[in-house]
């Protein structure tokens, strides 16, 4: 394939990868991944690698997925934080309709996902839950990993279309409920839309447009890794 031709995750590996001195074949089997891997990126046949494998070889050119994938033009590790060598850990669990007293679950994770596919993020706001349940068994069912941008510690925002982890609360913030949904624009705010076969789960208004039932309807974090189970 033509140079002028190759997608950004084509050039900007091989870049990286001229940087290092660094050949296909030695570097997929030094990440445990399959040889022809690297070479299949290189020729623009793998085009959306996995979150895990791309982060391991961001990783091994020092530099991030962001990069790699270009939707970042900072390729070097030099204004953030680094991140925990223990990759990134497992806060709890999303789950519509289950309602837990705050304060429970709150102990350091003893889970953690060994790599960090969002190192341009500061350390803190990237960390994983766990799905439960059938509220968002259209994309991800029980079991299934989320890895999630903390808004407030990021300081990112949401856009139309995001998936994104809704916090409501109630009994004056005593009781909370965890829950991913999906984004939509609508006339004074957004609408946060269940991924579910379920008719149970239902859309929630973003901000609330009415307090009379006592809730509170915030969003936390933003969804941008889905690792489903093998």
């Amino acid at each position: 394939m033509a140079r002028e031709t190759e997608t950004k995750l084509q050039r900007r590996v091989r870049e990286r990868m001229a940087l290092k001195e660094l050949k296909a074949a030695p570097l997929a089997e030094s990440l445990g991944l399959n040889n022809s891997f690297i070479r299949d990126i290189l020729r623009g046949k793998t085009r959306s690698p996995s979150a895990e494998n791309i982060a391991k070889l961001a990783a091994a050119l020092d530099t991030t997925p962001a990069y790699l994938q270009g939707e970042i033009d900072e390729p070097e590790l030099t204004s953030r934080k680094p991140v925990s060598i223990r990759g990134i850990p497992y806060r709890g669990e999303v789950a519509a309709g289950i309602w837990i007293e705050v304060g429970e679950g709150v102990l350091e994770p003893d889970e953690w996902l060994p790599i960090n596919p969002l190192p341009q993020f500061p350390e803190g706001s990237v960390y994983c839950l766990t799905v439960r349940g059938d509220s968002l068994d259209k994309i991800a069912g029980p079991g299934t990993t989320l890895v999630c941008v903390d808004l407030n510690e990021s300081g990112i925002g949401f856009r139309d279309g995001d998936l994104v982890i809704v916090e409501r609360s109630k009994a004056q913030g005593g009781l909370l409920e965890m829950t991913a949904k999906r984004v939509r624009a609508v006339r004074g705010g957004f609408e946060l839309y269940p991924e579910s076969t379920n008719p149970k789960w239902q859309p929630v208004t973003f901000p609330s447009r009415s307090d009379t039932d006592g809730e509170t309807v915030r969003v936390i974090a933003r969804v941008e890794y889905i690792l489903n189970k093998p």
